[in-house]
């Protein structure tokens, strides 16, 4: 087969059209020509394509015919990447630790050559079969690859560092390494306005989120405003999202009034479009909000809220990864109310629902003194030793210890029960 036919056939097995594949320099006129065999393929636009061919083949899954070791049999920026990238498709399909670190290393010193975007995709795929151990090592690799890229940071290559500093998310989240993050995207939106570009408006979400997450809360409204600010569109559903976010942010910083008159307003204009489960998370968190504030308010006004919200959760109008806060919430608001039974009821479905353990340290946190009050803290212990302590980020592992000591000062001391007791060994 020739290099036009093998070229095509490659192409076809991506499901690519010409205009899919083409690009300032490597044109559509030039690949059809290229294709059909009136142009001989110089060893140039052989690496070029082989790029593509190979990120392509990373997007859709599919491991595509391309070989063009006769023209680039002496290229070593060309065997070493053909060589990582069949040894990550072995590990596809055996997560043979072996394959992973020579696939690595082939990417890094293929990376030492020229950078190409590839290596990105190929880490991102490998990275996953590391086990946690590796997470920091992990982070430092993309880290790296950054400040590489950096050095030649142009216009048309921008959106590979952002798509890189995406994948850092998920990592810096495990290794507690948040402020590092921020740095990195603080840097992102510098370079950004360097080029005279207009920062991508996730940019800035993104950025409130990780200040959220290290409650930094008045910077995270600052940049919840700037994300606001850089959008020329929002759909009701994404100005209804912002604005429980931002209630959220207005209340942690002292704005309780600000906050309750923001999720009263979004509540009528949700019911009034018929988003029912915004409508009910802007019930949930109104009640949270007052709840954690002992903001305690009109009671018929606070009955009203939980009646409404009981009626949306009775006809499903909430999202199954969200129940587990909007039951916690709703206790909160039958707490305030007295109705005490039903309120341990709706607490104790919120941790058998709930979808993580930071969603369950919070609900545990935030009701611990009701419970205390009732003396049906028992039920806790079994959930409290579950938890992987030395697993848990300092935030979360602060929460925890001081739920241990509120429940030991709970009790005298003559009198702890068995499952406390070996929770304090623990």
């Amino acid at each position: 087969m020739d290099q036009g036919m093998m070229i095509r056939k490659a192409r076809k097995q991506l499901k690519l059209s010409l205009k899919d594949f083409s690009e300032d320099n490597l044109s559509y006129s030039l690949l059809s020509t290229i294709e059909k065999g009136k142009t001989t393929l110089t060893r140039q636009k052989a690496l070029m394509l082989y790029k593509k061919f190979i990120y392509f083949s990373w997007e859709k899954k599919v491991f595509p015919e391309a070989d063009f070791e006769d023209l680039l049999t002496d290229n070593q920026e060309y065997l070493l990447l053909k060589k990582a990238h069949e040894l990550c498709f072995t590990l596809d399909q055996s997560s043979d630790k072996i394959c992973l670190e020579a696939a690595k290393d082939n990417i890094y010193a293929a990376r030492e050559i020229e950078l190409s975007l590839l290596s990105y995709y190929i880490i991102k795929y490998t990275s996953d079969a590391i086990e946690d151990s590796y997470y920091k090592q992990k982070l430092n690799y993309y880290y790296e690859s950054l400040d590489y890229l950096k050095k030649t940071i142009n216009s048309r290559n921008i959106f590979e560092y952002q798509a890189t500093l995406s994948l850092c998310v998920d990592l810096a989240y495990r290794c507690e390494r948040v402020q590092g993050l921020i740095d990195k995207y603080e840097e992102l939106i510098a370079i950004t306005e360097n080029l005279s570009l207009k920062v991508h408006p996730n940019v800035y979400y993104n950025i409130s989120l990780f200040y959220k997450r290290i409650r930094n809360f008045e910077l995270s409204l600052k940049y919840l405003e700037l994300y606001k600010g850089s959008l020329s569109y929002l759909s009701l559903r994404e100005h209804a999202e912002i604005k429980l976010i931002e209630a959220s942010l207005l209340s942690e910083t002292g704005h309780l009034d600000k906050a309750i008159m923001t999720l009263d307003r979004l509540s009528n204009d949700v019911h009034d479009q018929g988003l029912e489960s915004l409508e009910l998370l802007s019930y949930v968190n109104y009640l949270n909000k007052v709840y954690v504030s002992y903001a305690f308010r009109d009671i018929d006004l606070i009955r009203s809220k939980i009646c409404k919200a009981e009626s949306l959760i009775e006809n499903k109008h909430y999202e199954e990864k969200k129940f587990d806060m909007i039951c916690s919430n709703i206790s909160h608001g039958l707490i305030m109310i007295n109705e005490l039974e039903k309120a341990e009821s709706y607490l104790k479905l919120a941790l058998e629902n709930s979808m993580s353990t930071r969603n369950s340290l919070v609900i545990i946190d935030e009701s611990l003194d009701f419970l205390i009050d009732l003396d049906r803290t028992v039920f806790l212990f079994d959930i409290l030793h579950d938890i992987k302590v030395n697993e848990l980020d300092m935030y979360l592992s602060n929460k925890y210890y001081k739920i241990i000591i509120r429940l030991l000062s709970s009790y005298e001391e003559k009198k702890y029960p068995k499952r406390l007791k070996e929770l304090m060994e623990v």
